[in-house]
């Protein structure tokens, strides 16, 4: 079987991370997990790949519209 969940997405980690609460549905939720894209793997915020991480930290937060 496959089940949809909604998940409000509360924070983008970076290009391939981020975190959210996940509606379980009948008033359960679960807090705070974190999400991983898979087969993505793009270059970390922090060390000599900031500037490539930064961008895709933006381009992936503009696609999910945080909120």
């Amino acid at each position: 079987m496959l089940y949809h969940y909604r998940v409000l997405v509360t924070e983008v980690y970076d290009g391939d991370t981020f975190y959210g609460h996940i509606d379980l549905g009948c008033r359960a939720w679960l807090h705070d997990q974190q999400f991983r894209l898979n087969r993505l793997n793009t270059p970390e915020k922090r060390g000599e790949e900031g500037e490539q991480g930064l961008i895709s930290l933006d381009f992936v937060d503009d696609i999910i519209k945080v909120g």
